[in-house]
């Protein structure tokens, strides 16, 4: 499976139309308690921001499977299945992405990062990576291969 996207090469002014996305790593942690908020003594209720940060973004504090994507760029998927070297990578650490792609001008800020179901019956890793990555607005116009 892949997503088809156009790619911005980092620094080139390059776009290049219909690259070829795939998952290739998929981190998952698991956090055994909820993250908490820290404590904020300038407010009444001690918590920072009044907690309003827990709703939206529970991959970054809720306890369970946090799954961290890795995506890899290539041209087509010709060039993948030929060998050709890839055009970027995107991932949620500079770790994940060791060539020099521009994760920030690439998500905005958001990192590739999703809550993994892993309930009886959950669908794969893989399925539920490309599932989540499919919501994402870097993604939002993205056709499956």
């Amino acid at each position: 499976m892949a997503l088809i996207q156009d790619f911005v090469v980092k620094n080139t002014g390059l776009t290049v139309p219909n690259a070829y996305h795939i998952v290739t790593k998929v981190d998952v942690e698991k956090r055994v308690a909820d993250v908490p908020d820290p404590v904020d003594t300038g407010r009444q209720d001690g918590l920072t921001n009044g907690g309003e940060q827990r709703a939206e973004n529970e991959r970054e504090w809720k306890k369970g499977y946090v799954a961290k994507v890795t995506i890899t760029v290539y041209v087509s998927k010709e060039a993948r299945e030929n060998g050709s070297e890839p055009l970027g990578m995107i991932g949620s650490a500079p770790t994940d992405a060791p060539m020099d792609s521009d994760f920030g001008q690439l998500w905005k800020g958001y990192e590739p990062v999703f809550m993994l179901d892993t309930s009886e019956g959950a669908l794969p890793e893989l399925t539920q990576a490309y599932n989540f990555l499919k919501t994402t607005p870097y993604f939002a116009g993205a056709v499956e291969d």
